[in-house]
């Protein structure tokens, strides 16, 4: 899977251009996610990244919010492991990913009743400056130790997938490699084809 995170702050043009462009590429998925607004500001920018994804057949997903997640009628969440273990327990009303950051992090995150994890950061990244990347090695290690999909993040472009695929991971999650792309269903396209990705496939 090529699933596309969101960021509103760090993007090549006005935002809903560049969401559009990223929807037309048909990413398998658009994780929705905004650090930086209340929640109100929040649960309208779900709601307008939704509908652009919706022209274009595009499944989503919500950063944190679970709540806001079933008011707009989208089906799965990313969660931080701190809000997964606040949660106690597997919401069967709602798909969850966990994002997770060790070995540890991924088992609890499966008995915690996760159905995917986003494992990273796998290399460097212009997101998280001077954070040295957990490299394919410990990726590989995660994806070993769960039954469960794993995504990698953090600096994955069309010349490293390739690796991470040889590491065990289901596919990537994209920021800034779309967020910033001049062309973003070029580089899904190209991300696909040398992950050999070539359609769309089911998170589950």
């Amino acid at each position: 899977m090529i699933i596309a995170v969101t960021d509103r702050e760090y993007t090549i043009r006005p935002f809903t251009e560049q969401l559009r462009l990223i929807a037309e590429g048909r990413p398998d998925m658009v994780i929705i996610r905004d650090k930086n607004c209340s929640i109100d500001e929040f649960r309208e920018f779900a709601a307008e990244c939704r509908d652009i994804c919706s022209e274009f057949d595009v499944d989503v997903c919500v950063n944190t919010y679970c709540q806001i997640a079933k008011e707009l009628g989208i089906g799965k969440v990313q969660l931080p492991m701190q809000i997964l273990f606040e949660r106690k327990g597997k919401d069967d009303s709602i798909l969850t990913g966990a994002s997770v950051h060790s070995i540890q992090d991924a088992k609890d995150a499966e008995e915690l009743g996760a159905d995917w994890l986003v494992f990273g950061n796998v290399f460097e990244t212009s997101c998280k400056v001077g954070k040295a990347g957990a490299r394919t090695d410990m990726l590989k290690e995660v994806c070993e130790s769960t039954s469960l999909p794993v995504y990698a993040i953090g600096g994955v472009t069309a010349d490293n997938i390739r690796s991470v695929m040889r590491s065990g991971a289901s596919g990537a999650c994209i920021m800034s490699g779309l967020m910033m792309a001049e062309r973003p269903s070029e580089v899904i396209d190209r991300l696909r084809r040398n992950s050999n990705l070539q359609s769309k496939i089911s998170i589950l």
